[in-house]
C-alpha cells in the first residue's frame, strides 16, 4: 500500500511539475503549532521581573516602560501577535515575516546588513534589534523615530513596497480565510473580528514581552536588586564594567540596568550626514542586550564586530556640527578621544558579552511556531509519511473543506484540500530536501539520483510473480516492461549529478528489452481518495 501511494503521486503529479517548475519554499505558508496552555507572557515580562528592573541603576527599569494603559500585555494577546509576528501571510506574496528581518538568534536583528523585502528589494538601514524595546522610554520606534508608539509602527512594514507590499484591507480578508486566526482573535480580543487595531496591538504585545533579563550581568544581582559583580565576574569583565559605567561614558546613552536608550543621538560615525535620521544626524540607542550575537552594528550596520565598535568609540568619532555633547570635553571642543589601550577595548568587550542572555535567545515562547510546511508528522522532515498523511485526508480531487483537525494539510492556504497541495508538497519537500526537482521518471525509491538502485527495483518488479501495485511503471501506462527501462535509462543519462553506473552492453539492452515486451507485471485497479487510479492513467492522466 506504501508504494501504491508513493506511485500515485509520482504519475499525477510528477509530470505536472516537471512542466510547470517547482514552487518557491517561501511563497508556501505553514500553520502554527501552539501550546494547549498558552505560554505566560504577562508573567515573563511583567509580574516576575527581576528587582534590579524595578528598584536599582540611575532609575528603575520600569519607569521608562512605553507600554499604553489600553494595550497591556496578555497572553492571548502575546500569543496572537507571536503568530503574526512569523507568519509570511503577511507579505503580499507569502515570502516574508516580520521574523524575516528580525530574527531571535541574532536577538531579533538581521543576520544581514540590510534587509530584503517581499520582491527583493533592500532596506536602506539595519534592523534594529528588538529585546527590551518596551523600555524605551520615549515609545518611539524606528532608527528615525518616525513612529510615534510601537503600535503604529507595527502596520508600516508590512505596507511598505520595499518591506512586505501588502495592503491592509486584503490581509484582513486573507487572514479571515484561515481556520487558527479567527479563534485567536476571539482568544485575544473577545470577538473573532480581524481589523489592523487589533493586529497592530497583539504583535505590539508580542514584542513588548520580549524582555531580557537572565544574562551573566542579571545573575550578578541578589534578590533584593543589589550587584556583586565580584563575585560572578571576572577581572576582565569587571574592568570592562567599570569602563562602561565611567570613563567610557556609555550609560549616558545606554541607561538603566536594561542598557537601552531614552532620546535619539549623534554619535559622530560621520562629518556630514547623508542620512538625517531623528534629525540633525541622530538615531534612536536600542538595547545593548545580546549585543553579542548580533552580525552587524549601527543604523546601517557598517560595523560587524564589537571590536569594531569599540575602536570607533575610542579613536573614530567624527566632527559633526551636531555631536552629542556628551561626546565633546566641552562644549565647541573637539570630538573626545577616549584612546582606549589594547587591554581596555578587550575588556570592555568582555562586559558587554555578559550582557547576553541564551535563555531568551532559545526560549520557545519567542520561537517561531510555525512548522515547515511538508512535515506534517512533526519529524523534522518531509517524506513519504508526510505525502501518505495528505492523501489520506479524503477525495483530493473534489476538494476536502480545512477544519481545526485537518488545516495542517493546507499547505496553500486556500481554505480547501485539493490537489494543488498535495502538488505543493511535492515541490516543497524536494527543495527542503535539497533536490532540484520533485521527481525524475526512473527514480524509483526517491533518492533524487537516477541510478543502478532504481533498475534493480524495475528489474525486480518485472521479473516477479507479484500483480500488486509497484515501482517499476517509469512511465505510467500500467505496465512494468522495456518501455520503463528506456525511461530510467534516458534520466540516467541526463542525471549529471547521479552516481554513475556501468553503461549495459547492447546485447544485454536488446534481450532486457525483447524480454520487456513479452514480459510485464501488469498492476491491479486501485482507488486511492475516491479516485480511480487506472481510468485516470487510461484517459492520460492528470
Amino acid at each position: 500500500m506504501l508504494a501504491r501511494r508513493r506511485f500515485l503521486l509520482h504519475v499525477l503529479i510528477g509530470g505536472f511539475i516537471l512542466s510547470h517548475g517547482t514552487a518557491v519554499l517561501g511563497q508556501s505558508v505553514g500553520y502554527p503549532v501552539l501550546p494547549e496552555t498558552p505560554f505566560d507572557y504577562r508573567g515573563y515580562a511583567v509580574d516576575d521581573l527581576p528587582e534590579h528592573f524595578r528598584t536599582r541603576g540611575f532609575r528603575s527599569v520600569t519607569a521608562t516602560e512605553n507600554t499604553p494603559t489600553n494595550n497591556p500585555i496578555t497572553n492571548a494577546g502575546a500569543t496572537l501577535g507571536r503568530v503574526l509576528f512569523y507568519d509570511r501571510r503577511l507579505s503580499h506574496n507569502n515570502s516574508t515575516a516580520c521574523a524575516s528581518c528580525h530574527q531571535q538568534e541574532t536577538g531579533f536583528s538581521d543576520a544581514n546588513q540590510f534587509s530584503t523585502g517581499a520582491d527583493g528589494d533592500q532596506t536602506p538601514r539595519h534592523s534594529m534589534a528588538l529585546g527590551n524595546a518596551k523600555f524605551y522610554d520615549s515609545g518611539k520606534f524606528f532608527w528615525d523615530e518616525r513612529a510615534a508608539t510601537l503600535e503604529h509602527q507595527i502596520l508600516m512594514p508590512i505596507q511598505d513596497p520595499t518591506e512586505m507590499g501588502m495592503s491592509l484591507d486584503v490581509l484582513r480578508a486573507k487572514l479571515g480565510e484561515t481556520s487558527f486566526y479567527p479563534q485567536l482573535f476571539q482568544a485575544a480580543f473577545g470577538s473573532p473580528e480581524i481589523t489592523d487595531d487589533r493586529i497592530a496591538r497583539s504583535v505590539s504585545q508580542f514584542v513588548r514581552s520580549m524582555v531580557s533579563y537572565n544574562s551573566k550581568f542579571d545573575s550578578a544581582h541578589d534578590e533584593n536588586g543589589a550587584p556583586h559583580f565580584e563575585e560572578v565576574f571576572t577581572d576582565q569583565e569587571i574592568l570592562g564594567g567599570q569602563i562602561f559605567h565611567g570613563d567610557g561614558r556609555c550609560t549616558f546613552c545606554h541607561t538603566t540596568n536594561a542598557q537601552v536608550g531614552d532620546l535619539p543621538h549623534n554619535t559622530g560615525l560621520d562629518a556630514l550626514t547623508a542620512d538625517p535620521g531623528a534629525g540633525d544626524g541622530r538615531f534612536k540607542v536600542p538595547s545593548l542586550r545580546n549585543v553579542e550575537v548580533r552580525e552587524f552594528y549601527m543604523h546601517d550596520g557598517r560595523f560587524d564586530s564589537l571590536e569594531q565598535v569599540v575602536d570607533f568609540y575610542s579613536t573614530g568619532i567624527q566632527d559633526h556640527p551636531q555631536l552629542d555633547f556628551i561626546l565633546r570635553e566641552q562644549p565647541g571642543a573637539s570630538p573626545i578621544r577616549f584612546e582606549f589601550t589594547a587591554e581596555e577595548s578587550s575588556a570592555l568587550v568582555a562586559f558587554l558579552k555578559t550582557l547576553t542572555d541564551w535563555t531568551f535567545l532559545s526560549d520557545p515562547k519567542f520561537a517561531d511556531p510555525f512548522v515547515l510546511p511538508c512535515d506534517f508528522n512533526n519529524n523534522l522532515s518531509c517524506n513519504i509519511d508526510d505525502l501518505n498523511s495528505l492523501l489520506t485526508q479524503g477525495p483530493l480531487v473534489e476538494g476536502v473543506a480545512v477544519s481545526l483537525e485537518n488545516q495542517m494539510f493546507d499547505i496553500d492556504g486556500d481554505s480547501m484540500l485539493t490537489w494543488a497541495d498535495a502538488e505543493k508538497w511535492l515541490a516543497i519537500a524536494a527543495e527542503s530536501n535539497g533536490l532540484s526537482s520533485p521527481y525524475v521518471p526512473g527514480d524509483a525509491n526517491l533518492d533524487g539520483a537516477v541510478d543502478a538502485a532504481d533498475m534493480l527495483m524495475w528489474s525486480d518488479a518485472m521479473f516477479s510473480l507479484t500483480t500488486d501495485w509497484n515501482q517499476g511503471d517509469f512511465n505510467g501506462d500500467g505496465l512494468v516492461d522495456g518501455r520503463d527501462f528506456n525511461q530510467w535509462l534516458i534520466h540516467r543519462r541526463a542525471a549529471p549529478d547521479t552516481a554513475a553506473v556501468p553503461e549495459p552492453t547492447a546485447a544485454i539492452l536488446l534481450i532486457v528489452v525483447v524480454l520487456g515486451m513479452g514480459t510485464v507485471a501488469r498492476r491491479t485497479p486501485s482507488t486511492l481518495a475516491g479516485f480511480d487510479l487506472t481510468e485516470t492513467q487510461r484517459h492520460g492522466g492528470v
